[in-house]
């Protein structure tokens, strides 16, 4: 019982609960300007479970608020529920949100998300640790449409726990998760947004996919 709890927990914490949507184009926010908002994904993905293949999906309501330090520096934070949050910045070096034309930023997060199971005496937990590294790209067609393609890394390391009758197990693995989001911003004070993500995680060799609808405001 022990194995098959800490397994359910792995699966889950190894899959589909990294934050994979972006919902943001490349262009950063500006000084002293901030963007709330909240939006739907939907993760599906395939393990090997016990030699058998497993499908999963995880629907998620996702909330995220953006502030500009400077003309090219955000802030940002998001929240998916129920599973985890994330914090970090971006940086624009090319473009801007009302220029025409090519953008490019590059930014940085830090996500967490903790997932339990079972109860009494047979309990299994998982912690999660994500570092986040996206490159923004896109192109701007006018102040109010905007569609981008985002490139991302994703370090996860996972720290698990099992206990039964007394007895407590424990292991932790490092997981590699390439991917990349395309999406469409559309309009300016009011934005919405629609997007797909892919991601691969080249440790259990399994792909990921996201699809998520979002308004910023």
């Amino acid at each position: 019982m022990r194995k098959l709890i800490l397994a359910l927990v792995a699966i889950f914490a190894t899959s589909g609960c990294a934050n994979y949507a972006s919902f943001q184009s490349a262009d950063t926010v500006p000084k002293g300007d901030s963007v709330a908002g909240i939006g739907m994904t939907y993760t599906g993905y395939e393990v090997e479970v016990n030699e058998q293949k497993e499908s999963f999906s995880v629907p998620a309501l996702n909330l995220w608020y953006r502030y500009g330090i400077t003309e090219e520096l955000e802030v940002h934070g998001n929240l998916w529920i129920p599973f985890g949050a994330s914090l970090g910045g971006k940086y624009q070096l090319m473009g801007g949100r009302k220029t025409p034309g090519l953008s490019l930023s590059l930014g940085a997060d830090l996500g967490y998300l903790k997932i339990s199971a079972g109860s009494g005496d047979s309990e299994a937990s998982s912690s999660v640790l994500d570092v986040y590294i996206p490159v923004y790209t896109g192109y701007r067609l006018s102040e109010g449409l905007a569609f981008y393609l985002t490139p991302k890394y994703i370090l996860r390391a996972v720290f698990g726990s099992a206990s039964t009758g007394g007895e407590t197990a424990s292991d932790s693995e490092l997981l590699h998760n390439p991917g990349v989001t395309v999406g469409v911003a559309i309009g300016s004070s009011v934005e919405f947004l629609l997007e797909g993500t892919v991601a691969y995680d080249l440790t259990n060799e399994y792909a990921a996919y996201t699809f998520g609808i979002g308004v910023g405001f």
